[in-house]
């Protein structure tokens, strides 16, 4: 009697499942035993013929169907778990989030458009967020649970003009990593798998044979990955021998640069002083507010001083940002008012944008132009970054101090004071936080 195979009568949904990594993984998944429910958003033919491909044994009842699911659709997303307890009368045990864009023009982040910006994070991370939302309600507990998403090491390789791409799959990582600690008790994990280059269609996309040519010299075995190299990594996660592995990133085939900067001069020079100045290095957590300026005065001579040692005066005539102007976001409150605090000690000009009206705020602009042998130091406006009225922070630096900014710093944030479980947070809570905390300093940047 043959053995049972490691995922017989289990049930895996893969997005994503008509071409590439997401086809390879659903294959392999099926050869270890599972039902499949292959979730794809266009290509309807390339779909239905892997499904048919799996049900090709005609003494077994069929095995995968296909389903049509924009994964940045919540109702579409729950229609894939719905497809699988009527396909094969029960909860799913698996779920793969490997649907994803890329925006193969590759523009740099200034270039890149406010639609592209949207769709990659429609797609990349609205997408994974539902879909991991809907799999922590709805997967079986208990044991054999397992969702995994599939990232890329382009967030640690941090590839120029990847910027929506690169954000996009590190929210996701964070993501992922938060909701296997809430998964706790469960039986269900969740992990990342992060493959490096891999010769699919949407890696080739709008890139050169001398790019690609690049890039293959870059990895430690001198070729792409190919998709089987990623499937049974993906596989291994979803069977029994994966239960100990949880809220991990696999990194596949790439080589992660180290950079040593400590073996320069000045920096040796720097971790010395750090050392010799207090007793012990300094743990920030619990520095006083004169070791943390030291720190930074220090921190600043080294970089000022393009690696080498200079020392600044505190007390010097020149300020370290005298006629340079900042724009800071976020200044109602809390850290965004503390940095626009010490920016203004440092000499520079500032525009400080805020979504609310705050007497703090108000308090600190008659104050930094309080003196009438000076013109005007700070200005408030009230904006929200993340409808497109950024552009007139930018303005207003150029129509009240006459030049460009050197400085944007972008402190503006929200937080679901709630707190809820991934499993719990609602769609209008996730798209709020990602529209301020990451489409606006996307705008910004």
């Amino acid at each position: 009697m043959a053995a049972a195979l490691p995922l017989s009568g289990r049930v895996a949904i893969v997005t994503g499942a008509s071409r590439g990594i997401g086809r390879a993984i659903a294959t392999h998944l099926a050869s270890l035993g599972a039902f499949l429910v292959l979730g794809y958003s266009s290509n309807s033919v390339a779909a239905d013929q892997l499904a048919s491909q799996l049900n090709s044994s005609s003494d077994q009842p069929p095995r995968a169907v296909s389903v049509r699911a924009d994964v940045s659709d919540a109702d579409a997303v729950k229609f894939l778990f719905d497809a699988a307890e009527s396909a094969f009368g029960g909860r799913a045990h698996i779920f793969i989030a490997c649907a994803g864009v890329l925006d193969d023009k590759y523009p740099t982040l200034a270039a890149t458009t406010d639609e592209d910006w949207d769709r990659t994070f429609a797609v990349n991370t609205r997408g994974a967020f539902l879909c991991c939302r809907e799999a922590a309600n709805r997967l079986v507990r208990g044991g054999g649970g397992r969702i995994v998403c599939i990232t890329s090491s382009s967030v640690v390789s941090l590839r120029p003009r990847h910027a929506a791409y690169v954000a996009s799959k590190a929210a996701v990582e964070a993501m992922v990593k938060v909701l296997a600690k809430e998964m706790k008790g469960t039986g269900i994990t969740a992990n990342c798998v992060a493959p490096g280059p891999v010769a699919t269609e949407m890696f080739f996309a709008g890139k050169s044979d001398e790019w690609v040519k690049r890039i293959v010299e870059e990895c430690p075995l001198g070729r792409l990955g190919e998709v089987e190299d990623i499937a049974p990594v993906v596989g291994f996660l979803c069977t029994d021998g994966g239960e100990w592995v949880n809220g991990q990133v696999l990194r596949l085939g790439f080589r992660i640069p180290v950079i040593c900067l400590t073996n320069h001069p000045s920096l040796c020079v720097f971790a010395t002083a750090v050392h010799d100045q207090e007793e012990g290095f300094l743990e920030l957590g619990s520095a006083t507010h004169k070791q943390l300026r030291w720190l930074w005065l220090l921190t600043s001579a080294v970089i000022q001083g393009k690696w080498q040692w200079k020392c600044i005066d505190p007390m010097a005539d020149t300020l370290p940002l005298s006629g340079r102007i900042a724009i800071i976001t976020g200044t109602a409150c809390g850290m965004g008012l503390g940095v626009a605090v010490h920016l203004a000690s440092l000499g520079a000009f500032l525009v400080l944008g805020d979504c609310s009206d705050s007497p703090h705020l108000e308090q600190l602009v008659t104050k930094l132009n309080a003196s009438i042998d000076l013109p005007p130091r700070a200005i408030a406006l009230l904006v929200d970054i993340y409808v497109g009225v950024v552009k007139s922070l930018f303005d207003a630096v150029e129509s009240t101090f006459g030049g460009r900014a050197h400085i944007i710093v972008t402190c503006a944030a929200i937080c679901d004071y709630d707190y809820p479980f991934l499993a719990e947070t609602s769609e209008e809570v996730w798209d709020h936080t990602l529209v301020v905390n990451a489409r606006g300093s996307f705008l910004c940047c």
